[in-house]
């Protein structure tokens, strides 16, 4: 405690004491010595501004001119004290209303800043997550999953609908193919989800499921994507996807990079092996597995 600090507690205590003896004596019936003892508490709550104390000293001095017989006096003093009394609440009352509003002020910057930061991690077309959120998110699953798969998924001609028919038809698809993406993976991996990359590439993660077990969902997924009503959106011309796995259980070095780069490896040759269809390891030096065709190269 500073010696200030020291000197304001102590004169605090000492206008309590001499108030509360003022009391005692103004019970005993001695008036004068009641009214030195309330003379020194006033004096001290003056001098350290302490607006609760002196409150209660106008009230007490209120009861010792009652006491006295002096009424008009008594109630001089009495009005003092309410004007005190209802001065100090509203203080408190406005302090209480400062301390509330920096409360709620901090409370709705801090709700402000995370919806500022989670629009930041969302893809603004689609409202998937973004690449900012899978190098946040990613790197951690890395580390604590080894069952963690990935892939990538592209859509495929996607040039010949976006230029083909107009840039709403192509965003379209994007919001639809997001929303079957998302949609069909929390079915199979509730705890995985969907990031846009960028343009027409998506990133699907599946935690704590093994390469082969996910290429089969992801074929699922592949094939609903493909069996979905795209008539009023493309006039006819069919919506498909190829996609690109990779199981860290698989990888050599357990890095984002790495992984990310064996998957768009998987979906480069899925692309050039007649699109559609989706590429995972075979668990064979220089060779992968592709869903809707004989193993290729």
């Amino acid at each position: 405690m500073s010696r200030v600090d020291g000197c304001v507690s102590g004169a605090e205590a000492a206008a309590e004491y001499h108030l509360m003896l003022a009391r005692a004596r103004r019970g005993l019936g001695a008036y004068d010595r009641a009214q030195a003892s309330l003379d020194t508490a006033r004096a001290l709550s003056d001098e350290r501004d302490l607006a609760d104390t002196l409150a209660r000293v106008h009230q007490e001095q209120a009861e010792l001119h009652a006491a006295r017989g002096e009424f008009a006096a008594a109630f001089a003093a009495h009005k003092v004290f309410f004007a005190a009394y209802s001065s100090l609440h509203s203080r408190q009352r406005e302090a209480h209303a400062r301390t509330r509003q920096a409360m709620l002020e901090t409370t709705e910057a801090r709700q402000e800043a995370e919806r500022f930061r989670e629009q930041a991690r969302r893809d603004p077309l689609t409202g998937l997550r973004n690449r900012r959120y899978v190098d946040e998110e990613l790197p951690a699953l890395i580390d604590t999953d080894p069952a963690l798969t990935v892939a990538l998924v592209d859509v495929d001609h996607f040039k010949r609908i976006n230029d083909g028919l107009s840039h709403d038809a192509g965003d379209q698809v994007l919001i639809l193919v997001a929303k079957l993406l998302e949609t069909e993976l929390a079915a199979v991996s509730p705890a995985g989800f969907v990031a846009r990359m960028g343009g027409e590439e998506f990133l699907m993660v599946l935690p704590g499921t093994a390469v082969e077990q996910a290429a089969g969902r992801l074929d699922a997924i592949r094939a609903a994507v493909g069996g979905y009503n795209w008539t009023d959106v493309t006039r006819g011309l069919p919506v498909t996807v190829s996609i690109g796995v990779a199981g860290l259980a698989e990888a050599t070095v357990a890095t984002q990079p790495a992984l990310l780069s064996t998957a768009d490896r998987r979906l480069y040759a899925a692309k050039h092996g007649g699109r559609d269809r989706v590429v995972w390891s075979a668990r064979r030096a220089g060779r992968s597995r592709s869903f809707r065709d004989a193993p290729a190269a």
